[in-house]
């Protein structure tokens, strides 16, 4: 019985939680699971989610041998708190998002996140980026300091600086792929990120969809591209 219990012990268990505070007095929470430091897995989740719609594919990661680390962006999940004041956002909050939330500094964010990763002895010159929606956008923003190996976008949706983040784009050379449905509310946007790159590959799904929602779908040819990819 003990040895079955262990075998359903969740692997969130061997995760470390990093606590980072933001420029602006969030306190910003990540989840690191460890494994080699010169390969790392960077999850950037969407709108109104957590690191949590990261789970199978953290699992995926790890077992690949690779450090993962998946943070609550800022106003979600555990990083909610600002100054004392509770700031949450949910899906609901789609189209009228706190203001205190200054969800413009998301890249900052997480360019603080992987400086903090750099003085733990971290590596991205191997770096797999993956983000979906929101998450996908801030990626691109990282694009002016970091070169990951692989860039993975599900509906990448509207960059935080528009003019910036189509200037990384056009410098960007790595294989990035994006994944998007054929009605997808950002299709075109996506349309045009991938048109922009030197490097990119489009996988346009038939039917709905956006962001998490085109996991299922879009696992296999996930895989398949890192699998040509090397990894």
């Amino acid at each position: 019985m003990r040895l079955f219990l262990l075998i359903l012990l969740p692997f969130y268990l061997f995760s470390k939680i990093l606590t980072l505070q933001s420029d602006d007095g969030f306190i910003l929470k990540g989840w690191l699971y460890e494994g080699n430091k010169s390969k790392v897995a960077l999850l950037i989740h969407q709108y109104g989610s957590n690191h949590t719609m990261w789970s199978e594919w953290i699992q995926f990661f790890q077992k690949k041998g690779y450090s993962v680390f998946a943070p609550d962006l800022r106003a979600h999940g555990a990083s909610c708190y600002k100054k004392g004041k509770k700031i949450l956002i949910t899906p609901k909050d789609y189209g009228h998002t706190p203001k205190e939330a200054h969800l413009e500094k998301t890249p900052n964010d997480l360019k603080k996140w992987l400086t903090l990763l750099e003085k733990k002895g971290y590596s991205f010159d191997n770096a797999i980026f993956m983000g979906s929606s929101m998450g996908g956008a801030a990626l691109i923003e990282l694009l002016f300091d970091y070169e990951p190996r692989v860039l993975i976008t599900l509906s990448p949706s509207k960059a935080f600086h528009k003019k910036a983040a189509f200037e990384a784009i056009e410098s960007f050379e790595n294989p990035w792929l994006i994944v998007t449905s054929q009605d997808d509310f950002v299709k075109e946007l996506d349309l045009k990120y991938a048109s922009k790159a030197s490097s990119a590959t489009l996988l346009l799904l038939p039917g709905k969809g956006h962001g998490k929602a085109l996991f299922e779908k879009a696992k296999p040819f996930i895989k398949a591209f890192l699998e040509d990819k090397g990894i």
